[in-house]
């Protein structure tokens, strides 16, 4: 059995004639499919390989022997209009007056187009599973697929989308149940006009998003909900005895709200029923006779990449009631509007800014997406486009002329301040290995000192960080005179410590140093009960150090003049004369 796109028969009707499958013209050829039958338009509710360009008039469609479906075109190429096993043999096929075209293996379904949807379900017919989806078509005359998508999901929510299915983005939804987790998986149009979500037999939970049940005695009727060209999901009855079709619910009111209606950089304007696409101020539409492409700037100049010497010149245009999606690449808050909009003037990246209250800036970069502007819509937004480009003149540079006559004087200079540069340069460096000399033979004199004074008597040479951490950074003072000031300092020990008395000596000339190493060298040598004993000393640079046993009890002094502890005169006398010897 055959059928052929541009002569009789070129389809098969249902037992009540209503609906027919087989070939229907489209564009400048023709498509296979089923359509509902009218008196002045058919409908079509499905077409087999929507995408594939139509077949001329001499293309077949044959229902082999073998079983198989398939359709011959012109050019002698075959495209099978069910898949099916290989195991599966079919030997009948019906159009039924559901609309479901169905394929038999001995009287049991092994294919049916309601399994398969394209942008339409009909009475009768799941949304559900692997087959959970509806695509729009083009346009009304082109069932290729088109921008929308309506899916069921796996988290109960029935939602629709813009953009292609494969890139589903949740920045692409516009509208849904809002039904998440109320384990909704099917979605049923019933021959009586209700269309509602279903769950698993296991919950057996529903919802009804319109019922359009029949009353009295009209029975004849043929409902669809068909997800239109326009992104919104309308539920249609056809009145099949006054052959009259009526639109009686919809997803969408306003129709700006179907995302992608105007394509980038324009934006959706909706009055009452009328919705109209417009450029922003600075843009052009792709093609005047598909906005949905979009608009484009005349200029393709990026600022942030444009060359140095290229001065762009822009304008903002400030359009109240306006929102469009995305997210911002920068957020400034707390600014005036005056003060947004010269924050997008400044910005290279800056195409377009979001304002409102109280005193977000959101600042998006092109191609600004799904735009829409609706007189309860509060955000004002300001788009920056290029008005065009000037070279800026490059800067001065003044022309040195030189005459042979002057060439010879030039010459002259420059050896001269050469030779200055490097007498300059030998002076320095001489000046530096005599300050380098100088500098160590002071650090050797200094050492030499400090090794002589060793030498000379048995006394220990400290550091000044030594007996710095000793006394504590000098805190603990006993006592001050002419020549200096006492602190007391502890120095550790193989297991014990000291205490000592650091006298910190002022500051001694030259003249003076000899002197203090004469008296070192006597009072070194020195062991009296009734002198205190000198333990070391500190010479580094200017800084001179004593260190001497610690006595507990005070000085001479302090016994003698003490008001409270004054020894007596017998006391005193043997003192006077121990220190005499």
């Amino acid at each position: 059995s055959s059928l052929y796109a541009g002569k009789h028969p070129s389809s098969w009707p249902s037992s009540s004639g209503y609906f027919r499958f087989g070939f229907y013209p489209q564009g400048n050829g023709y498509s296979v499919g089923i359509w509902l039958v009218g008196r002045s338009e058919n409908t079509t509710v499905w077409t087999a390989n929507r995408d594939d360009p139509p077949v001329s008039s001499n293309a077949t469609l044959e229902f082999t022997t073998q079983g198989r479906l398939l359709l011959r075109t012109e050019d002698g190429m075959e495209k099978i209009i069910a898949n099916l096993t290989m195991s599966v043999s079919v030997d009948a096929a019906s159009m039924s007056d559901t609309g479901n075209f169905m394929l038999y293996q001995n009287r049991t379904v092994v294919w049916e187009s309601f399994n398969f949807p394209t942008d339409t379900i009909l009475g009768g017919q799941n949304l559900s599973g692997s087959h959970n989806m509806l695509i729009s078509s083009v346009s009304r005359s082109n069932h290729s697929s088109g921008p929308y998508l309506l899916r069921m999901q796996d988290d109960g929510n029935l939602v629709a989308y813009a953009n292609n299915p494969a890139e589903l983005d949740p920045s692409d939804a516009y509208w849904a149940t809002m039904t998440n987790g109320w384990y909704f998986s099917v979605l049923n149009l019933n021959e009586r006009g209700v269309l509602a979500m279903y769950s698993s037999p296991k919950f057996h939970q529903e919802k009804v998003l319109a019922n359009l049940s029949a009353t009295g005695n009209e029975t004849m009727i043929i409902y669809r909900a068909t997800l239109d060209p326009d992104g919104n999901f309308r539920l249609y009855s056809h009145q099949l005895e006054r052959n009259t079709i009526s639109h009686k619910w919809q997803i969408l009111n306003d129709e700006c709200d179907a995302k992608g209606q105007c394509g980038l950089n324009s934006y959706c304007s909706s009055r009452g029923k009328d919705t109209e696409c417009y450029c922003y101020p600075g843009f052009t539409f792709i093609d005047e006779n598909t906005k949905s492409l979009g608009c484009s700037q005349n200029f393709t100049i990026d600022g942030c990449a444009a060359r140095k010497d290229l001065v762009i010149h822009y304008n903002i245009t400030t359009l109240d009631n306006m929102s469009w999606a995305g997210d911002p690449y920068s957020v400034k808050p707390n600014l005036e509007k005056e003060d947004c909009k010269k924050a997008c003037q400044e910005d290279c990246s800056c195409g377009g800014v979001l304002y409102s209250d109280p005193k977000s800036c959101r600042m998006y970069r092109l191609p600004l997406k799904y735009g829409k502007r609706h007189g309860n819509i509060t955000t004002t937004a300001f788009i920056k486009f290029i008005l065009g480009s000037t070279i800026s003149p490059p800067p001065e540079t003044s022309q040195i002329l030189i005459s042979e006559g002057n060439q010879s004087l030039i010459l002259t200079m420059g050896l001269s301040l050469g030779s200055v540069t490097s007498l300059c340069f030998v002076i320095a460096i001489c000046s530096f290995l005599l300050y380098r000399h100088r500098v160590q033979n002071y650090e050797k004199l200094s050492e030499n000192k400090s090794s002589v004074l060793t030498e000379q008597f048995t006394l220990r040479s400290f550091t000044f960080d030594e007996l710095d951490e000793a006394t504590h950074g000098f805190q603990d003072e006993l006592g001050k005179g002419s020549f200096g000031t006492v602190y007391k300092g502890i120095l550790p020990g193989d297991g014990k410590s000291k205490t000592i008395a650091v006298k910190r000596l002022k500051k001694v000339n030259a003249g003076e140093t000899d002197q203090l190493r004469t008296e070192m060298t006597v009072i070194g040598r020195t062991n009296h009960r009734n002198l205190v004993r000198l333990l070391g000393f500190c010479v580094e640079g200017s800084r001179k150090l004593l260190v001497y046993e610690y006595l507990g009890n005070g000085s001479l002094a302090y016994f003698l003049f003490n008001m409270n502890k004054r020894p007596v005169w017998k006391e005193r006398a043997r003192i006077a004369l121990d220190v005499a010897k």
